[in-house]
């Protein structure tokens, strides 16, 4: 009976996809034209031979009918489609033009963030920063922006520009206190610090982390960093011995209990 069914299902697909080619053939200039192909690529992406079929309606209807309250859609399933299929150059022009022709579109924070993945895989790091940029400050209130804002930060650290990562991740501590990356972010706050030479900052950075992020997995290695540093800054082991950390013996609720008590 599924088989039956199935056939069914297929002849009324290809029923469907014969109709909407004729409607189009005939009224791609009335007011319905957009609602037909977008229909007419929703079906077709239900028949895995009908791939230029759906190509060719999302590419109309975003480039034949740009004002359509539709376009943006077509062309966030094209781009998509592109993507599905590994044609990474298609894919990034074709969001590329979504985020410039349709900036206020439900769909510019997430054709970005496609964007970053499509960057990456060609390699293209200065386009990958420059749009993570943009995601990160343009689109705030996007669910993609902290994570933008660290990998801003971690960009920036890999190129030794060490004032715009902190800048970024102050950003990113200071807009979404809620977010998971807090911990993570404090740890290459004290990581650039360190990695400019400004040893005491990072240090201040590193404690800040262990007093006031109590459970993160990052805990113990902000302590032996402290630990060098500590020793660094005051000069060998024997002056710091009182003041250094002691993973083993840290006890993060006793740590709280004292602070709010």
């Amino acid at each position: 009976s599924y088989t039956c069914c199935k056939l069914r299902q297929e002849a009324k697909i290809k029923e469907a996809i014969q109709a909407g080619e004729a409607f189009l053939n005939r009224f791609a200039d009335t007011a319905f034209a957009d609602n037909t192909y977008m229909h007419y690529g929703r079906v077709s992406e239900l028949r895995p031979d009908a791939w230029r079929n759906v190509e060719w309606a999302y590419r109309s209807l975003e480039e034949l009918l740009p004002d359509s309250d539709l376009a943006d859609d077509a062309c966030w399933k094209l781009g998509n489609l592109y993507v599905t299929d590994r044609q990474h150059a298609e894919a990034i022009a074709t969001f590329e033009y979504l985020v410039k022709k349709w900036p206020a579109s439900i769909w510019a924070p997430s054709a970005l963030h496609l964007l970053l993945h499509e960057y990456s895989a060609t390699n293209q790091e200065r386009n990958t920063l420059d749009v993570l940029n943009e995601l990160a400050y343009k689109y705030p209130k996007s669910e993609y922006c902290p994570e933008s804002l660290y990998d801003v930060a971690k960009r920036y650290k890999e190129v030794e520009d060490y004032r715009s990562a902190i800048n970024a991740l102050r950003d990113l501590q200071r807009d979404f206190p809620y977010s998971d990356l807090l911990d993570d972010a404090q740890m290459c706050v004290a990581e650039c610090m360190r990695l400019s030479g400004n040893l005491q900052g990072a240090l201040d950075a590193y404690n800040d982390l262990i007093h006031n992020w109590y459970g993160s997995s990052l805990t113990n290695q902000a302590m032996r960093e402290a630990n060098n540093l500590m020793k660094q800054i005051h000069g060998g082991a024997g002056r710091t011995a009182g003041a250094l950390y002691d993973p083993l013996a840290w006890d993060p609720q006793k740590e709280a209990d004292e602070l709010w008590n």
